[in-house]
């Protein structure tokens, strides 16, 4: 039956001939109704990536290639665990294949170690130009100021403070900045007034221990404890003379902390030695100080 011969529909919609882009009339959208009630899906957010400025790119990529280069991994060393970066890892590889006739990886070890050592060898030469030049320019300055009675000109470091090391390069034995020479006057009045301490306190040892010996304890521990002190302040902040006669090196953390424990083993508290060893410990006491009288009177 053709289209022509059916009979209207009875809603009073015109039949049309349905195909692409003509629905059957139920199917049609409803004047006035949506035709997705349930709204528009959202989206999944998309989380942006955290890119850096692109001025900043190459920093960000130098930042990950270094942080891979001394990545620490677990090696083996025949039966040992070793702990390397990954870049000494690399090289150790390339060294060891060298070793066992790789003659391009022998060739290419061969020309790092060669820049390498170029590379540092420029740099110790600037650095020794750069030191010499201020030493020399501050010592004029001093000079200059000296011969016109003017007061010496404040310099950070001393250029007396600026000394070769045993391997040549100039090495700075005194304070860097103002901030760190107020700091090491702090530290260096504090070992004088140590001193004092230990001298009032050996006196009293030797006369008020004699009438009441329970108060022996007291004082000998009261000179332990103010020694231990000085010895650590003058190894951290030495005087102009010792440092720069002995070519003072500045001490790391670890160093003062193993310094202190050495000093507590060494110097021990009046419970914890004999009779013999409190006497042999005041002695000692006595010649550093006769010697530190030395020291100061030069």
């Amino acid at each position: 039956m053709s289209l022509e011969d059916s009979e209207p529909p009875h809603n009073g919609v015109v039949a049309y001939e349905v195909g692409y882009r003509r629905p059957p009339p139920q199917h049609r959208f409803k004047k006035g109704t949506s035709g997705n009630p349930s709204g528009r899906p959202k989206a999944n957010k998309r989380v942006s990536p955290n890119i850096p400025p692109p001025l900043a790119d190459h920093l960000a990529i130098d930042s990950v290639l270094l942080g891979e280069a001394y990545r620490p991994v677990l090696l083996r060393e025949g039966d040992k665990p070793v702990t390397l970066s990954a870049v000494e890892a690399v090289y150790r590889s390339l060294a060891l294949a060298g070793l066992k006739g790789n003659r391009l990886a022998a060739k290419t070890f061969v020309e790092h170690v060669e820049k390498a050592e170029t590379r540092r060898r420029t740099q110790a030469i600037e650095f020794i130009d750069t030191a010499n030049k201020y030493k020399a320019e501050a010592i004029e300055a001093i000079e200059f100021a000296q011969s016109r009675g003017l007061p010496e000109p404040k310099l950070y470091p001393h250029p007396d403070d600026i000394v070769p090391g045993d391997d040549g390069m100039p090495v700075t034995v005194g304070p860097r900045t103002a901030a760190e020479l107020a700091h090491w006057k702090k530290l260096q009045q504090r070992a004088i007034d140590a001193d004092g301490t230990i001298r009032d306190n050996l006196a009293s040892w030797k006369s008020k221990a004699k009438r009441d010996a329970g108060l022996k304890p007291f004082f000998f521990n009261e000179i332990v404890y103010e020694h231990r002190i000085r010895l650590m302040l003058r190894f951290v902040a030495p005087d102009e003379c010792t440092r720069r006669a002995h070519r003072y090196r500045r001490p790391n953390s670890n160093d003062i902390n193993a310094f202190v424990v050495a000093n507590k083993t060494k110097y021990r508290l009046h419970d914890d030695l004999t009779e013999a060893g409190r006497h042999k410990f005041i002695r000692e006491i006595e010649q550093y100080d006769r010697d530190l009288r030395k020291h100061s009177n030069r």
